[in-house]
Protein backbone atom coordinates (compact mmCIF):
# COMPACT_ATOMS: atom_id res chain seq x y z
CA UNK A 1 0.00 0.00 0.00
CA UNK A 2 1.25 3.46 -0.92
CA UNK A 3 1.54 5.91 1.97
CA UNK A 4 1.72 9.57 0.99
CA UNK A 5 4.41 11.67 2.56
CA UNK A 6 3.15 15.23 2.24
CA UNK A 7 6.45 16.67 3.45
CA UNK A 8 8.29 15.18 0.47
CA UNK A 9 5.55 16.35 -1.89
CA UNK A 10 5.86 19.94 -0.63
CA UNK A 11 9.65 19.75 -0.96
CA UNK A 12 9.21 18.66 -4.56
CA UNK A 13 6.87 21.57 -5.23
CA UNK A 14 9.31 23.95 -3.54
CA UNK A 15 12.09 22.77 -5.86
CA UNK A 16 9.88 22.78 -8.96
CA UNK A 17 8.81 26.43 -8.67
CA UNK A 18 12.34 27.97 -8.83
CA UNK A 19 13.22 25.44 -11.52
CA UNK A 20 10.37 26.69 -13.72
CA UNK A 21 11.40 30.28 -12.99
CA UNK A 22 14.95 29.48 -14.15
CA UNK A 23 13.62 27.96 -17.38
CA UNK A 24 11.52 31.07 -18.01
CA UNK A 25 14.50 33.36 -17.38
CA UNK A 26 16.73 31.20 -19.61
CA UNK A 27 14.23 31.27 -22.47
CA UNK A 28 13.71 35.02 -22.11
CA UNK A 29 17.43 35.77 -22.16
CA UNK A 30 17.86 33.46 -25.14
CA UNK A 31 15.10 35.29 -26.99
CA UNK A 32 16.90 38.58 -26.49
CA UNK A 33 20.32 37.12 -27.33
CA UNK A 34 19.25 35.71 -30.69
CA UNK A 35 18.30 39.21 -31.85
CA UNK A 36 21.99 40.21 -31.83
CA UNK A 37 23.94 36.93 -31.87
CA UNK A 38 23.60 34.04 -34.35
CA UNK A 39 21.40 31.16 -33.16
CA UNK A 40 24.15 28.56 -33.37
CA UNK A 41 26.49 30.66 -31.23
CA UNK A 42 23.82 31.09 -28.53
CA UNK A 43 23.20 27.32 -28.56
CA UNK A 44 26.91 26.56 -28.38
CA UNK A 45 27.51 28.92 -25.47
CA UNK A 46 24.40 27.65 -23.65
CA UNK A 47 25.47 24.01 -23.82
CA UNK A 48 29.16 24.64 -23.11
CA UNK A 49 28.33 26.58 -19.95
CA UNK A 50 25.77 23.97 -18.87
CA UNK A 51 28.25 21.13 -19.49
CA UNK A 52 31.05 22.86 -17.57
CA UNK A 53 28.86 23.64 -14.55
CA UNK A 54 27.42 20.11 -14.48
CA UNK A 55 30.90 18.60 -14.72
CA UNK A 56 32.20 20.80 -11.91
CA UNK A 57 29.41 19.67 -9.61
CA UNK A 58 29.32 15.97 -10.50
CA UNK A 59 32.95 15.07 -11.25
CA UNK A 60 34.11 15.22 -7.60
CA UNK A 61 31.25 12.88 -6.58
CA UNK A 62 31.35 10.38 -9.43
CA UNK A 63 35.00 10.59 -10.50
CA UNK A 64 35.71 9.22 -13.98
CA UNK A 65 32.62 6.98 -13.92
CA UNK A 66 30.71 10.14 -14.87
CA UNK A 67 32.33 10.04 -18.32
CA UNK A 68 31.60 6.37 -19.11
CA UNK A 69 28.37 4.90 -20.42
CA UNK A 70 27.24 1.46 -21.47
CA UNK A 71 24.63 2.93 -23.83
CA UNK A 72 26.67 5.24 -26.05
CA UNK A 73 24.29 4.94 -29.02
CA UNK A 74 21.29 6.06 -26.94
CA UNK A 75 23.29 8.95 -25.45
CA UNK A 76 24.32 10.18 -28.91
CA UNK A 77 20.72 9.87 -30.11
CA UNK A 78 19.44 11.77 -27.08
CA UNK A 79 22.05 14.50 -27.55
CA UNK A 80 21.25 14.82 -31.25
CA UNK A 81 17.51 15.05 -30.62
CA UNK A 82 18.07 17.61 -27.87
CA UNK A 83 20.21 19.68 -30.22
CA UNK A 84 17.62 19.50 -33.02
CA UNK A 85 14.84 20.53 -30.62
CA UNK A 86 16.92 23.47 -29.42
CA UNK A 87 17.75 24.61 -32.96
CA UNK A 88 14.12 24.40 -34.04
CA UNK A 89 12.99 26.22 -30.91
CA UNK A 90 15.48 29.03 -31.44
CA UNK A 91 14.59 29.35 -35.11
CA UNK A 92 10.91 29.59 -34.22
CA UNK A 93 11.71 32.30 -31.68
CA UNK A 94 13.67 34.19 -34.31
CA UNK A 95 10.76 33.98 -36.76
CA UNK A 96 8.22 35.17 -34.16
CA UNK A 97 9.88 38.46 -33.29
Amino acid sequence: MYVRNTSIQWQGIAILIPCMMCFAILDTTNKFLITTIPVMMVLFIRYVIQSCITTLFLLPRCSRALLRTQQARQQWLRGGLMFICSVLGFISLKKCR
